[in-house]
């Protein structure tokens, strides 16, 4: 049977597919309202700009304002002194005249990106100068004229009318120029309220959009929630069932078990003298076949203890485990001559019951598969590693830190190809005339772990030795 690799659809944009209906009404409202803030960004800077405009030219018709209004306020202070001979007429005129000045330097200031209004500006400042006998404009003012005795002279009407019709001109063109101004100015906040308004639609119609599939995601979400809460249940009644139905048919299976091998034990007491050879091999062969099925059950109802909720962990101290293992196997060890060294183990948060049987199945294994004629050296390490650093580490795992045991043998090892099956339910790398065992020792040690929410490891190079390596979070 050929398999091949499952390959998820392509999402294509179709009113069908909820996922991709999403994300088409995501992006263009999301383009528009780019669009739209770029745009509004520009009018923005374009209204901002001629606002400023706008109250430049204000600011111009103020000053020219103010300059006619100093300009007759002279010639009228000028008029009253001659006909009254008022010094202080005399004294508001010559007052008004570095006022006028101000007023043409300012406006000169003011009309730095107009030319054309500069060179009128420019014109009625020569002008006042030779109004009033001032000098040229280059210079400083020369305010003799005021300071004659006597009457003062009036300006000649003549340049008079002159100075202000060209202050009239700069009167009319500023007015004109503000009204294109106001014009640009008004156009602009215009489409800026425009833009402002379709920014909102657009926004609105994107959020209730993406209220709309939202609701719908969750509404369905809600669904495969109660689906698979339903599934997780059955699932979980189904595995309570197995359970049970493992329990006792392991303990039912016990009985005609023990009957079996007692029976043939009592046969062979009973009849050894007068059986034939062959009788008492089929014997043997029962009482044996009957011992590995005890084994076999055992070693099932202890895996399927391991898939029950624990009680609470509790602190276990490995270094005493180890010993509380050490003196469990230690006719095997002292049979075998073995020696077993050790690093200071730590303390972890565990199943005390389970890492006893963690050690024990890993050092007996150790035990179990040596070389002949040479006596077993097991070493027993400790060190904290990251997540990182573990091959079948979760992404989730990964910054974490662990604690890695690791249990090196000198026996036999296995082929490298047999690392991750070792750990499999019933798989066993050589016969049962070899080496004794059910298979489910390494796959009690996986099980262990993976209750801890750990990893198991294993290397080797055969006819050198294995190590098994099992990592421990470190808590807090």
């Amino acid at each position: 049977m050929n398999f091949r690799l499952y390959q998820p659809p392509r999402l294509k944009f179709n009113f069908r597919n909820p996922l991709a209906l999403f994300r088409l009404l995501f992006l263009v409202p999301l383009l528009l309202i780019v669009g739209l803030s770029i745009g509004f960004n520009r009018v923005n800077r374009h209204l901002t700009f001629y606002a400023a405009q706008v109250d430049n030219s204000q600011q111009v018709l103020t000053e020219l304002s103010s300059l006619s209004t100093t300009l007759y306020e002279i010639n009228f202070n000028i008029l009253a002194h001659n006909a009254y001979g008022n010094r202080s007429n005399r004294d508001l005129a010559l007052d008004n005249v570095p006022l006028l000045l101000g007023q043409s330097s300012r406006l000169d200031s003011l009309l730095s990106r107009e030319e054309d209004q500069r060179k009128l500006n420019r014109e009625i400042r020569a002008g006042i100068y030779v109004l009033y006998d001032l000098g040229t404009p280059d210079s400083a003012p020369d305010l003799t004229f005021f300071s004659k005795p006597g009457k003062l002279s009036l300006p000649n009407t003549t340049a008079m009318r002159e100075t202000y019709q060209l202050i009239a001109q700069l009167k009319e063109k500023a007015a004109a120029l503000m009204d294109l101004r106001l014009e640009i100015r008004n156009n602009y906040q215009s489409q800026l309220f425009r833009y402002n308004w379709l920014l909102t639609l657009v926004s609105v119609v994107f959020m209730a959009a993406i209220f709309y599939l939202l609701d719908g995601e969750l509404l369905r979400n809600r669904k495969y929630r109660a689906d698979l809460e339903n599934k997780i249940e059955n699932l979980n009644r189904s595995n309570n069932e197995l359970e049970q139905f493992a329990y006792s048919a392991s303990h039912d299976l016990q009985e005609p078990l023990r009957k079996i091998k007692s029976f043939s034990d009592r046969i062979e007491q009973k009849h050894a003298a007068g059986m034939s050879e062959e009788s008492r091999t089929l014997l043997e062969k029962i009482s044996s076949s009957a011992g590995r099925m005890q084994r076999l059950i055992h070693d099932l109802l202890a895996f399927s203890q391991l898939m029950r909720p624990q009680n609470s962990r509790e602190q276990v101290a490995l270094n005493k485990t180890l010993r509380e293992v050490q003196s469990n196997l230690s006719l095997a060890i002292a049979e075998k001559n073995a020696t077993i060294t050790s690093d200071d183990l730590p303390t972890v948060s565990a199943y005390p019951s389970q890492m006893v049987q963690l050690f024990q199945n890993l050092l007996e294994n150790a035990l179990k598969y040596t070389k002949p004629g040479l006596a077993p050296a097991i070493g027993v390490t400790h060190a904290v590693v990251k997540g990182s650093e573990i091959g079948s580490c979760m992404p989730a795992h990964k910054q974490l830190d662990f604690h890695c045991i690791t249990i090196t043998d000198n026996g036999i090892g296995f082929a490298e190809e047999f690392a991750e099956k070792v750990f499999a339910l019933f798989q066993r790398l050589h016969g049962r005339d070899s080496y004794e065992g059910t298979g489910i020792g390494l796959a009690i040690c996986k099980r262990v772990v993976t209750n801890h929410n750990g990893y198991i490891t294993a290397r080797s190079i055969k006819g050198l030795g294995a190590s098994f390596s099992f990592y421990l979070p470190v808590e807090g």
